[in-house]
């Protein structure tokens, strides 16, 4: 016990002495290769950003356009109703290897889920004269038209129509207003010329 606590103060007193006095232990020799902070700098400097960055809000644009869904104005008011069936691409099993769903097997979500927001759906010209329309838990859609154009209008953000989007809601103009009641959507279409909505008794 003694020789350990006499090695312990030993080591404190050497490492004492390194640190006073600035010992050199063996050859030290001049670093003569580029700090990596400078050599980094150098690079960045020497680098064509403008390339990298050019015209940011132009990129973001670009994709929107291609994103977005284009729909035609509705030609008069009306309520579709639509059952949004979906076909099983790939057999779902259980953790035994039991199939539950196979392969084309034909269901509806909407029996066991419920959308909790009606979806509005619409393009930038028609917000003017439709925007009294939409409720704050409302999600927007917009279907063509510039989004920030929008958010200044509306004052909230909105997201972009896209082809999937527009395929399971089964849309087909603007403004439209979807809200699921039980396990269908129904369909508001809105035309400029404010008449009565009128039900379709046909089910897609």
């Amino acid at each position: 016990m003694r020789q350990a606590v006499s090695f312990f103060i030993l080591l404190l007193i050497c490492f004492d002495s390194l640190s006073s006095t600035h010992t050199v232990i063996g050859r030290v020799y001049e670093i003569i290769e580029e700090d990596e902070i400078l050599k980094i700098q150098r690079r960045a400097s020497q680098h064509d950003w403008s390339k990298v960055f050019d015209n940011p809000q132009e990129k973001v644009d670009s994709f929107i356009k291609r994103e977005q869904n284009y729909l035609p104005y509705a030609p008069k008011d009306g309520l579709r109703l639509h059952v949004p069936h979906y076909v099983v691409e790939k057999q779902v099993i259980d953790k035994d290897g039991a199939v539950i769903y196979p392969v084309g097997f034909r269901y509806n979500p909407l029996n066991n889920v419920q959308l909790p927001f009606r979806v509005v759906v619409t393009d930038v010209n028609s917000l003017s004269w439709f925007k009294d329309k939409i409720l704050k838990t409302d999600m927007i859609l917009i279907s063509s038209g510039n989004l920030s154009d929008a958010e200044k209008i509306l004052g909230r953000t909105v997201f972009i129509l896209n082809r999937r989007v527009k395929e399971k809601f089964n849309l087909s103009f603007v403004p439209s207003i979807v809200e699921q009641q039980n396990n269908l959507f129904r369909i508001y279409e809105y035309a400029q010329e404010k008449s009565d909505l009128k039900v379709s008794n046909e089910v897609n």
